[in-house]
C-alpha cells in the first residue's frame, strides 16, 4: 500500500551461474504482530541460492526443503523455485507465488503457452506458506517438470504479478514488444519493467475486472478492482549460451534490472543487506552440464519512497472492502 515504506516483503534470487530462479512473498498478517515477513521471504531466498551455489543442487524440491530448514527468522512465505538442467525445466511450488512457462510459435506469430502452475490456498487469500505456525511443509509443494527449448520464455512472479493479470493479458504483454523475444538484457528488462508496471496500474484500478476480483467473487464476497501488494516478476528466456551478453553482477536499485549469463557463474559475495531484490551467493561448486541456461531480467516494486513505484506491501486480509492482503493464522 502507498503508506508504507521499507524493503517490502518480497523476495527472489538468480543464480550465478544461470540455472536457477526463485520468488517468496512474506506474509504480511505478521505485520499485526510487530514482525518484517519479508525477513523471512529474504533468509529463503538467501539459502537457496546458497545451495545451489556451494552444492550445485539443481532438484527444486531439496532446495525448498534446504532453505526451509536452515531459515530460522520468525514470519511465514509462499515460494517458488524453478531449475534448468539439461533439457528439462523443473519447478517446486507452495502457495500463490508462480510462474508461466510459454513457448514461441513461428507459426501463430506469438508465444503459446505451454505450462502455468497453480495457486495452492487453505481458503480464499490464504496460501499455503512455509515458516512459523504453520502446518505447511516443503513436501506439501507442488513440483513440475517439462522439456525446454531454446527460446522459450518464462515468467516467474509473486501473487502482486497474478492477482492482478491474467494468463492473456501476461502474453500480450509480451509479444507487445516483439515476437520472438530476443534473449539478451534490454529485451529481458523491457518485459519485466512492463509487466511490473502493468500489475501494478491494474492494483490501482478499483473497478477492473482481475483474476484477484474473480476469485473473490466466486468465495462469495463482493469485490471488484485490482490488489494492492509487493510486485516481483522475473523474466527468462532459455538459452544455450549468452555470448555478448553483458553482465552486472549486483544492482545499486533493487528495482532495477539485470541479466546473468552462465558466464557469471563466478562472482563476489554481495552481503545480505545488500541483497533485497536478489540473493546472489558466491559461487564455488561446478555448474551441472546443461544444454540450456536461463537468462534473466528482473523488475520488483519495492516500498523504497525513492524508487519509481510506490510501496505496496501486504498487511492482513480482514475485510474485503478496505484490506485485500493475504491472510495466516497463529497458532
Amino acid at each position: 500500500h502507498p503508506e508504507k515504506s521499507g524493503s517490502g516483503e518480497d523476495a527472489c534470487y538468480i543464480t550465478a551461474c544461470g540455472s536457477s530462479v526463485g520468488v517468496a512473498d512474506g506474509v504480511g498478517g505478521w505485520a499485526e504482530h510487530g514482525i518484517d515477513a519479508g525477513e523471512y521471504s529474504r533468509e529463503l531466498c538467501t539459502e537457496a541460492a546458497r545451495v545451489i551455489a556451494e552444492d550445485g543442487e539443481l532438484d527444486p524440491a531439496v532446495i525448498m526443503q534446504h532453505a526451509y530448514d536452515q531459515s530460522t527468522n520468525t514470519g511465514s512465505a509462499t515460494f517458488c523455485c524453478l531449475t534448468v538442467k539439461n533439457d528439462t525445466l523443473h519447478a517446486a511450488n507452495l502457495g500463490d507465488s508462480g510462474f508461466v512457462l510459454m513457448r514461441p510459435s513461428a507459426s501463430a506469430g506469438t508465444n503459446m503457452l505451454v505450462l502455468e502452475s497453480e495457486e495452492q490456498q487453505h481458503y480464499f487469500n490464504c496460501p499455503k506458506q512455509l515458516g512459523s505456525n504453520s502446518l505447511d511443509v516443503p513436501s506439501d509443494a507442488d513440483t513440475y517438470s517439462s522439456p525446454v527449448k531454446e527460446g522459450d520464455i518464462v515468467i516467474l512472479g509473486t501473487d502482486g504479478l497474478f492477482d492482478n493479470l491474467g494468463l492473456e493479458e501476461i502474453g500480450d504483454a509480451i509479444d507487445s514488444l516483439g515476437f520472438p523475444l530476443a534473449a539478451d538484457e534490454e529485451a529481458l528488462s523491457k518485459v519485466a519493467n512492463h509487466l511490473a508496471a502493468s500489475a501494478y496500474l491494474r492494483s490501482q484500478d478499483k473497478k477492473a475486472l482481475t483474476p484477484f476480483c474473480i476469485s473473490a467473487r466466486e468465495s462469495g464476497y463482493n469485490y471488484t478492482g485490482g490488489k494492492m501488494d509487493d510486485i516481483t516478476v522475473i523474466v527468462a528466456v532459455v538459452a544455450a549460451d549468452c555470448k555478448g551478453i553483458g553482465v552486472r553482477k549486483q544492482s545499486p536499485n533493487p528495482a532495477s534490472a539485470f541479466y546473468l549469463p552462465p558466464e557469471a557463474f563466478a562472482m563476489e559475495d554481495i552481503d545480505d543487506e545488500d541483497a533485497s531484490c536478489a540473493s546472489l551467493a558466491k559461487s564455488t561448486a561446478t555448474p551441472a552440464k546443461a544444454s540450456f541456461m536461463l537468462g534473466a531480467g528482473t523488475k520488483q516494486v519495492a516500498g523504497s519512497p525513492d524508487t519509481v513505484f510506490t510501496s505496496c506491501t501486504d498487511t492482513s486480509f480482514d475485510d474485503m472492502e478496505d484490506d485485500e492482503d493475504d491472510d495466516f493464522e497463529l497458532a
